[in-house]
């Protein structure tokens, strides 16, 4: 079997008939070498260009300066100012202007081209531009990937503890300076080792995703949650008072409580502590402090016979 080709969507913005059938049967017509595959979409006004490049997100805008309602250029300008900067444009002109050009390709277009053009050079713009979009959309894949690499914790997908203190200071700060509550929950598997010890650690790391699930699916879409080291997770809670932080941690509690892991040695159960500071009401000195409190709470919890939580 063949290559799979990627398909390309194209959009030609020009209010004459002829220039857009021209596009379409001599510059992107099908291609007999199997490079590409063009879906074509057209528009004829500005206003016709911008809702359809918000509804498709076009690879590659050819634009016409000349529009019934507009300049291509502020095309172009809406484009950088709305995130549309990632696709690729070139501004098509009949009036041979330095000027035109420069302004196109100042506002961000990739190319401009003198209208009349010739077919064939025309369409060697177009291949080379998306080749350009092409490396562009693999490099941002990559860095995507690299910043999500350097936020989760890769063995249960929730943040990891760099994140999660990067955030901790921001809302820290935030929230001293707006004189709004601001809970943290430190949370640890009870008795972790054990499990470690009697059903192997392909078992515990399956209970450490377990758990992460339970808090990633417990918390508010605004709240955060992240593994904070060993079996050991924090949840940053912001506007959330420390009697709802209670009502929080011990729901969490009990979702983790009634579940049951089965394997081949056997079935169990584990429980979860947790310990909560305030900012509002405990007045940490810094970050550190504010993580020390909910960290001395998490210790008195097990000391007091684990599976609970405290605040005070």
């Amino acid at each position: 079997m063949g290559t799979k080709l990627k398909k390309y969507r194209i959009l030609i913005v020009d209010d004459s008939d002829l220039q857009r059938a021209v596009y379409r049967r001599r510059v992107l017509y099908p291609d007999d070498k199997n490079e590409y595959i063009f879906e074509i979409l057209e528009a004829k006004t500005g206003e016709e260009a911008k809702n359809i490049i918000k509804k498709y997100h076009p690879d590659l805008v050819i634009l016409d300066f000349n529009l019934p309602d507009t300049r291509g250029t502020e095309i172009i300008k809406w484009m950088q100012n709305s995130g549309y900067e990632d696709i690729q444009v070139i501004l098509v002109s009949s009036i041979d202007s330095h000027e035109v050009a420069a302004q196109g390709l100042n506002l961000g277009a990739e190319d401009f081209v003198k209208i009349p053009y010739d077919p064939e050079e025309m369409r060697a713009r177009v291949k080379a531009h998306l080749r350009l979009k092409r490396i562009i959309d693999h490099v941002k894949r990559s860095r995507d990937k690299m910043f999500k690499l350097a936020q989760i914790d890769e063995l249960t997908g929730i943040f990891n503890r760099r994140f999660l203190f990067e955030k901790l200071n921001d809302l820290f700060t935030k929230h001293t300076n707006e004189k709004k509550p601001l809970s943290i929950l430190m949370v640890d598997i009870d008795d972790f080792k054990h499990v470690n010890d009697t059903y192997g650690h392909q078992v515990g790391d399956e209970v450490l995703r377990t758990v992460s699930k339970f808090l990633r699916n417990g918390i508010r879409k605004f709240d955060i949650v992240g593994r904070y080291g060993g079996e050991e997770f924090l949840i940053i809670a912001p506007g959330t008072t420390k009697d709802r932080a209670i009502r929080l941690g011990n729901r969490l509690r009990e979702k983790v409580k009634f579940h049951t892991f089965k394997t081949e040695k056997g079935s169990f159960r584990v429980t979860i502590s947790a310990g909560i500071a305030e900012l509002l009401t405990d007045k940490p000195r810094d970050v550190n402090d504010f993580v020390k409190i909910a960290d001395m709470r998490l210790y008195r919890a097990k000391s007091a016979g684990k599976d609970r939580v405290i605040a005070q």
